[in-house]
């Protein structure tokens, strides 16, 4: 039976234009035993797949027939080159892919078939050891029967068009954007806007009561702290600066923690 790797060295040497007796020339072997590696009946040991390689300027690995691309950047280009900006994130898309496939009782052969790669890539692609662009991304969800944006609402990371303000979803539409696009720029102006509201939320400011219940506080802990002796260093009394700045950081104490109890405790709708 002829072998994957037994119809990829056939494919190679008629590409390159090679005879049998010429490639036979390069290896320093016999003409026969080309013959016998494109007939199937017998396989050359891992040293020789190693000088193949190295001959079609290709991978040991896709010799061996465990990827369809035949240099390592050929298949990153193809899997992870033009990419869409909006699918460039921090997470394993494969993992998701696989995870859908498995909820079909779909086989990684039966993917590989319809998108024209080896069990190794599918395998590959789903446990994020080949980058994959969105473009790929989209036929493989396609196959399974949905689409990238569909997998990205089903895992809690993306928005239904549906979920766009209509002026918004106006707007991008303008641009020329694709519903991947689209839904993702929503979710990154529902995080700016979420963090532009943060940031502009205004502080906690004392009324004048708060202020002179500081006041009266700071007097009283500062004179307590004097008829006991505690302002003292190595037994000497504290010096007028150093007893003013230490007044300074209990009034700052005192001020950040009432402000800081109002922004904790007070609704919302009465906060100054």
């Amino acid at each position: 039976m002829i072998s994957r790797t037994s119809e990829i060295l056939k494919s190679l040497r008629t590409e390159k234009g090679y005879s049998q007796a010429q490639l036979a020339q390069k290896l320093k072997a016999a003409q026969n035993t080309i013959s016998n590696w494109e007939n199937g009946t017998r396989e050359p040991d891992l040293s020789t797949i190693a000088k193949l390689a190295e001959i079609f300027d290709v991978s040991t690995d896709y010799l061996l027939g465990k990827t369809a691309f035949k240099k390592p950047m050929e298949l990153y280009e193809y899997w992870g080159g033009h990419n869409n900006p909006y699918f460039e994130a921090p997470f394993d898309f494969g993992g998701f892919l696989k995870k859908e496939r498995e909820s079909q009782n779909i086989s990684q052969k039966e993917v590989s078939e319809a998108l024209n790669l080896t069990e190794s890539d599918v395998d590959d692609i789903e446990n994020g050891v080949l980058p994959i662009n969105y473009d790929w991304a989209e036929k493989y969800a396609n196959f399974l029967g949905t689409s990238v944006l569909q997998i990205f609402i089903d895992n809690g990371m993306s928005c239904s068009l549906n979920d766009i303000p209509l002026e918004l979803l106006h707007h991008y539409q303008e641009q020329g954007m694709t519903e991947i696009e689209m839904a993702m720029a929503y979710l990154k102006f529902k995080e700016a806007e979420k963090q532009d509201a943060i940031n502009e939320e205004p502080t906690s400011t004392l009324t004048p009561k708060e202020e002179r219940d500081i006041a009266r506080d700071l007097e009283k802990m500062l004179s307590n702290l004097e008829s006991k002796e505690a302002l003292a260093f190595n037994g000497e009394p504290l010096d007028e600066e150093t007893k003013e700045l230490m007044r300074i950081s209990l009034e700052s104490s005192m001020r950040m923690g009432k402000q800081i109890a109002k922004q904790k405790f007070t609704p919302k709708k009465y906060k100054k």
